[in-house]
C-alpha cells in the first residue's frame, strides 16, 4: 500500500516538476520525464482525470518493463544488424518526408483545395499577353486601360473584346466558363473564389500576362469524368466551307453508331486523334476547367455509362464522346487512397509554395539564421556571368568562396557560399533566371529558405521533438519485436510437451470464448450493397440465393468469435444483420448472423492450443522480465530523492 501511494505521488508530479528531469533509471541507465510522457498521451485517452492518473500509475510499470526488454535487445546486438539499420533509415526517411510536409502546412491546404473542390466558378476574364518576357510595360499599361474602362460601367464582355490579346477569348467576349480547385495558379484561385457573383478582380500577374477575373456564377462540382472521343480535326486555317464538311463527315460517323457499329473500331478508323486512337480514344481522366467548355458541357451531360454525344464543336473540330465512368468529387478523407492521391496532387501544385516559404521564414530565427552582408551587386554581377558565359563549373571555381550566410550552431553550424549560390542557380533555377522570370531578390531570398528547409530536414532529430520520439518509438519497437520473439515466442512455440503440462495444469483456465457461425458481406461502393441488404432483411437465410444477383460482392461464411467481428455478446442473436459501415480496408462491410454459441470449457489441448499458448508466453514473459529488474535495478526518482523498486 506504501509503494502504491509513493507511486501515486510520483506520477502526479511527473507533469509539473521542472526539475525532476530523470523519471527514473534502470541500471546506469535514464529515462526523463519528458519522453515517458510523450508515450503515454501517444497511447492512452481516458476519459476522466480520476481515469488518467490510474493509467498513469500502471502505464509507468509497463514503460520501464518496456525499457529493460529494449536494453536486452541492445545487449544481444539487435541494434547492429543490416536488417534493423536498413529498417530504421526507411522508416526514418518515410516520417522526415511527412513531418516536412505537415510543417509545410500540406494538411490545412488539402482541406482547403477540398472544400474548394466542391464548388466549381464560372469566369469570365481579359487577358492581355506579354509580347516577350523582357517587354510587360506595354500590356500593363493596356490592362490598366481595361481596368479603368470597367471602373466607367462599360459591360465586361465589350471590355474584354477590346482590350484582350487571345483571339479565342476575344471572340467569346472573355468568356472562360468553368473551373475548378487547381484549374488556375494558386494566387489566382485565391482571387477567384473571393469573388462575389458578379464583382472582377484586381489585376493578376502570371507568367504570360496580365489577367482581370470576372465570376458569372457557380454549380456544384461534378466530379471526375472518364471517356473517349472520336475525334474529326480542322484543318489549320480551315473556311466556314470547309468547316461544314467536317461537321458533316462527323455526323455521318454518329449515325453508324447510332445503327449500331461499335464506338471502339470507328476510333480506330476515323479518329484523327493521334494521342488516343490506338487506345479506344481513351482520355485521361478529366474534371472541369481541364478541357474546352464545350467539350466538357456535353461530356458532363451524358446520362450514365455508355452514353454517347452527338459531335461537339471545338476549336480543334468536332468530338464525338462516350461515357465510361464517373467518380464523385472527394468531400471527405475517409477513403484514405483517394485523400492520399489529393494530397499528393496538393503537395505538387503551387500552393505548397506559400506553405513552404512561410514555414521558412518561421525557422530561420530557430536555425539561427546570421547574414554576412555580402555585397549583392558584385553577387549580382557574378550570377550574370554565369548564366550569359555558359562555362558553368569552370567558372565557378574561379569565383572566391566567400561566405553568404551560416545556419545552425557549435558542432552543426553550416556556412553557405557564393560557390553554393552558384550551383544552386546553375542547376536548379537557371531557367528562370536566363529568361528573367524571377527577379535576382526574390531567387536569393528562394535560396535562403530552400537551404533553411534543406537544413532543418536533414537536423529534424535536433529540432522537432515529435519526429525524434516517433523515431526512436519504431528503433525500439523493431529491437522489442526482435527480442520477444527470441526470448518468449519462439521458446512458447516450440515447446509442445511445455505447453501441453501447461494446459493440464491449468485446464480451468482456459473457456472459449462466444462465438457464432456468419457470413460477412464486403464490397468497395456502398450503392452496391443496398440491394442485397434490403433482399436480406426479408429473409437473411437465403443469402445464397440473394447472391447470384450480386457477382461483385464477396461473401465469406464461416466461424467467427465475437471479438473478430466486433460484436456484443449482449445484443448479439442469431438471424441478425448489422448495419453496413465503411471499415479500414476501404470497403463496406455487414454481416448476417446465423447461430451462436456461448462461451464454453476447453474440451482438449488442441481445442484450446491457441489460448494455452497466450496464456504460457504471458507467464514466460514475466520471469524474464523479472530476471531483467534484477540485472538492471530499476529506480523512480520522485523531486530530487530516488527511491527503489522491484
Amino acid at each position: 500500500m506504501k509503494a502504491l501511494s509513493l507511486l501515486f505521488l510520483i506520477v502526479c508530479a511527473i507533469e509539473g516538476s521542472a526539475n525532476a528531469q530523470t523519471l527514473f533509471s534502470y541500471g546506469p541507465y535514464k529515462v526523463d520525464k519528458q519522453e515517458f510522457l510523450w508515450a503515454f498521451h501517444k497511447n492512452n485517452a481516458p476519459a476522466t482525470v480520476k481515469g488518467w492518473e490510474a493509467s498513469k500509475r500502471s502505464y509507468l510499470q509497463l514503460y520501464i518493463n518496456y525499457k529493460l526488454k529494449v536494453q536486452a535487445a541492445r545487449d544481444a546486438g539487435m541494434d547492429k544488424t543490416g536488417d534493423y539499420t536498413r529498417d530504421v533509415h526507411s522508416f526514418q526517411t518515410q516520417v522526415t518526408d511527412q513531418t516536412m510536409k505537415n510543417l509545410e502546412g500540406m494538411g490545412a491546404l488539402s482541406l482547403e483545395a477540398l472544400k474548394r473542390g466542391q464548388t466549381d466558378i464560372e469566369i469570365s476574364q481579359i487577358f492581355v499577353g506579354f509580347p516577350t518576357l523582357a517587354d510587360t510595360a506595354g500590356a500593363l499599361k493596356r490592362i490598366e486601360e481595361a481596368r479603368e474602362q470597367l471602373q466607367k460601367g462599360i459591360p465586361f464582355e465589350t471590355v474584354a473584346t477590346a482590350y484582350g490579346t487571345n483571339p479565342l477569348l476575344k471572340s467569346r467576349g472573355g468568356y472562360t466558363g468553368f473551373i475548378t480547385v487547381f484549374s488556375l495558379p494558386y494566387a489566382a484561385e485565391n482571387l477567384v473564389y473571393a469573388l462575389p457573383t458578379g464583382a472582377y478582380s484586381a489585376i493578376y500577374r502570371s507568367r504570360s500576362g496580365y489577367h482581370i477575373f470576372k465570376k458569372l456564377g457557380q454549380r456544384p462540382n461534378p466530379g471526375a469524368m472518364l471517356a473517349a472521343q472520336i475525334l474529326v480535326t480542322f484543318a489549320p486555317k480551315a473556311t466556314d466551307a470547309e468547316k461544314l464538311l467536317v461537321r458533316e463527315r462527323a455526323y455521318k460517323i454518329f449515325d453508324s453508331l447510332k445503327n449500331g457499329a461499335p464506338f471502339d473500331s470507328l476510333v480506330r478508323k476515323f479518329s484523327d486523334d493521334k494521342m488516343t486512337y490506338y487506345n479506344n480514344g481513351l482520355l485521361p481522366e478529366f474534371t472541369t476547367g481541364d478541357f474546352d467548355p464545350a467539350f466538357e458541357s456535353a461530356a458532363f451531360a451524358l446520362p450514365k455509362d455508355g452514353s454517347i454525344s452527338e459531335p461537339v464543336a471545338t476549336s480543334f473540330g468536332y468530338h464525338i464522346i462516350k461515357r465510361i465512368g464517373l467518380q464523385a468529387p472527394l468531400n471527405d478523407s475517409i477513403d484514405s487512397r483517394r485523400w492520399s492521391t489529393w494530397q499528393q496532387k496538393v503537395y505538387y501544385s503551387d500552393r505548397m509554395d506559400v506553405g513552404r516559404e512561410k514555414f521558412a521564414e518561421s525557422i530561420l530565427p530557430v536555425l539561427k539564421y546570421h547574414s554576412y552582408h555580402t555585397d549583392t551587386a558584385w553577387l549580382s554581377r557574378i550570377t550574370d556571368t554565369l548564366l550569359t558565359g555558359h562555362s558553368g563549373e569552370a567558372y565557378i571555381k574561379t569565383v572566391p568562396k566567400v561566405p553568404l550566410f551560416s545556419l545552425g550552431e557549435t558542432s552543426r553550424l553550416k556556412t553557405y557560399a557564393t560557390d553554393d549560390w552558384l550551383r544552386y542557380l546553375l542547376y536548379r533555377r537557371a531557367g528562370e533566371l536566363r529568361n528573367r522570370t524571377t527577379c535576382f531578390a526574390s531567387l536569393l531570398k528562394a535560396f535562403i529558405h530552400t537551404s533553411a528547409l534543406e537544413y532543418y530536414a536533414a537536423n529534424l532529430d535536433s529540432y522537432n521533438l515529435q519526429y525524434h520520439y516517433l523515431v526512436k518509438e519504431f528503433a525500439e519497437g523493431t529491437l522489442l519485436f526482435g527480442i520477444m520473439q527470441q526470448e518468449v515466442w519462439n521458446k512458447a512455440n516450440g515447446d509442445s510437451t511445455a505447453l501441453l503440462h501447461w494446459f493440464e495444469q491449468h485446464r480451468d483456465r482456459f473457456v472459449l470464448p462466444p462465438s457464432v457461425d456468419a457470413v460477412t458481406f464486403s464490397y468497395p461502393d456502398s450503392a452496391q450493397g443496398s440491394g442485397l441488404f434490403e433482399q436480406m432483411k426479408k429473409n437473411p437465410y437465403k443469402w445464397r440465393i440473394w447472391m447470384t444477383d450480386h457477382i461483385n460482392i464477396i461473401a465469406d461464411s464461416a466461424h467467427f468469435e465475437l471479438s473478430a467481428l466486433s460484436l456484443d455478446s449482449a445484443y448479439t442473436h442469431a438471424g441478425m444483420i448489422t448495419t453496413p459501415a465503411l471499415q479500414t480496408d476501404n470497403n463496406w462491410h455487414f454481416y448476417f448472423v446465423a447461430q451462436i454459441y456461448p462461451p464454453a470449457a476447453a474440451r482438449n489441448f488442441e481445442e484450446a492450443k491457441g489460448l494455452v499458448l497466450g496464456d504460457y508466453q504471458t507467464t514466460l514473459e514475466q520471469k524474464w522480465v523479472s530476471s531483467l529488474r534484477k540485472k538492471y535495478p530499476v529506480t523512480i526518482y520522485q523531486s530530487s530523492s530516488p527511491q527503489n523498486s522491484h
